[in-house]
């Protein structure tokens, strides 16, 4: 028998089962040169990207800014579960999104929606007719731009599993806040207040 999307997603759960919360930074001011980790406005948090770390999956990768860590695993191209998610044209694309801290499911929802927009497009989806691509999304901490973060951690579990795609995507979170704009934002930034705003590009074309 398949194994079915909350079976993958329990998986990718119980591997980041043992990673706890990074704590917030002390306190932010969008007045200072620099932010409370010394960066300046238009500074990314250190880059980190361990790939094929889930051995049951078809391609995986944990993507780090900073404190945000998500982890993704990539199942597929499989059969269908059901009749209903043939396509003639490609994949049937199930994205499932699992938040590090509440349990909202309306945000999980939507999160899973834009990463299965964004995507879906990119991939070569005729190579792959009448089959089911299940992609796990797991955000392990959760310190401030997790959508971009969350972006980059698929890209790089996709290019793991040997999928082929168009084009890489890369995500970057900005704040704008009344009297600066800030690169990805921390958490406390983004409880501070400001407009959050997260960009996803299309990298280098493979085709």
């Amino acid at each position: 028998m398949e194994p079915t999307a909350d079976d993958d997603a329990a998986a990718v759960v119980a591997a980041a089962a043992a990673e706890t919360q990074a704590p917030p930074s002390e306190s932010i001011s969008f007045d200072r040169l620099t932010r409370t980790d010394h960066r300046k406005a238009d500074q990314f948090r250190q880059f980190h990207c361990e790939q094929g770390i889930l051995k049951q999956a078809d391609g995986s990768a944990r993507f780090k800014h900073g404190h945000t860590s998500v982890l993704t695993a990539v199942f597929g191209p499989m059969a269908c579960t059901r009749t209903s998610q043939e396509r003639i044209d490609g994949p049937f694309v199930e994205v499932v999104f699992n938040s590090a801290v509440d349990d909202d499911s309306q945000k999980n929802k939507e999160c899973s929606e834009v990463l299965r927009r964004t995507f879906e497009p990119v991939l070569l989806r005729s190579l792959h007719p009448r089959t089911l691509l299940r992609i796990v999304v797991q955000v392990i901490k959760d310190d401030g731009a997790v959508l971009a973060v969350a972006t980059n951690s698929v890209c790089m579990a996709l290019l793991d599993a040997g999928y082929p795609m168009k084009s890489f995507v890369v995500g970057v979170s900005c704040l704008l806040a009344p009297k600066s704009t800030t690169v990805d934002p921390t958490r406390l930034e983004e409880q501070a207040g400001g407009v959050r705003a997260c960009f996803l590009y299309l990298g280098i074309r493979t085709w």
